[in-house]
């Protein structure tokens, strides 16, 4: 394909009106070339102490079909199945709910290196009827095992997390973002920080696509004070919010050029590097299995 086609193509998979008549677009920045090394084990373990303070749960190794077999049994409790396993990934359960499913994934360190991006397992599902398990079937995924990109851009955002259970079937994101304690909105960040924030900004969105012109998230959150600093049409939303709340939809409408490099991020200092290693804080990933996602550093829960 020509250039001008791929554009196009590119526009519309991006929901980007057309380029307009005259316009020619510029060729594409070679891809840069990115050194990546595995995780120590020791930072594998910061980074899983992280998740798990954030309510985000993996499985080390995926267990064979005879495995699975030889300890699970249909009848099975919820509870068995929690002993057994610990708290799964992803459930698709609320209170009262009697048909369910957990869903296991391996740790993003611990998958196969996987170069060729071959489908492998990955995890397993376990399906309950009536409140007890029915069935229990591997998942699959072609993404490769997660690594340390040498030389990567430290992040230097201070944020406190609120508790919360990522396996839930009955998350409330919006209470979990409104719940982010940011102890300086004001702090100066950096590029990475910046992507972080954007992500967690259209991932509210996306939780929220069917009902988006309603959602609303509150204006005076240190999560939208912190976009304000950065983000001056954030601030003018902030302005404009009625009752104190502002609206989804309208917030990913002015984040999203920034997430497509239509704008440049308002980045304000160099690069600044911290101890701590990759720490997952604000979007450690989406759900499921989505490659994303900024993590600013974290101090963790505040209890």
């Amino acid at each position: 394909m020509e250039l001008r086609d791929l554009d196009d193509l590119a526009r519309k998979m991006s929901g980007r009106p057309p380029r307009p008549e005259g316009e020619d677009p510029e060729p594409a920045k070679p891809f840069p070339n990115i050194k990546t090394v595995p995780f120590t084990e020791e930072e594998y373990q910061a980074n899983k102490a992280m998740r798990e303070k954030m309510g985000i749960f993996h499985i080390e190794s995926v267990p064979t079909e005879e495995e699975l077999d030889k300890v699970l049994r249909k009848g099975m409790g919820r509870d068995e199945v929690l002993k057994l396993f610990g708290k799964p990934y992803l459930a698709s359960d609320k209170p009262h709910d009697k048909d369910f499913y957990f869903i296991y994934k391996i740790a993003p360190e611990k998958r196969s290196d996987n170069p060729e991006r071959t489908v492998l397992r990955d995890g397993f599902k376990a399906d309950f009827s009536d409140g007890k398990l029915s069935w229990w079937s591997h998942t699959y995924s072609n993404v490769p095992r997660e690594e340390k990109v040498v030389g990567r851009e430290e992040p230097t955002l201070r944020a406190i997390l609120p508790e919360i259970d990522f396996s839930s079937g009955d998350l409330d994101l919006v209470a979990y973002v409104e719940g982010i304690v940011v102890p300086d909105p004001k702090q100066i960040v950096n590029q990475r920080d910046l992507g972080e924030l954007i992500a967690m900004a259209l991932t509210l969105s996306r939780s929220h696509e069917e009902d988006s012109k309603q959602a609303t998230l509150d204006a005076d959150c240190d999560f939208m004070k912190t976009l304000s600093q950065n983000f001056p049409e954030v601030a003018a939303l902030m302005r404009s919010a009625k009752e104190g709340r502002v609206s989804i939809d309208k917030l990913s409408g002015v984040i999203s050029p920034y997430a497509l490099g239509e704008k440049e991020l308002p980045v304000k200092i160099e690069r600044v590097e911290q101890p701590g290693g990759d720490r997952p804080a604000i979007a450690p990933e989406s759900k499921p299995d989505a490659d994303s996602e900024p993590q600013p550093e974290a101090e963790g829960p505040s209890r």
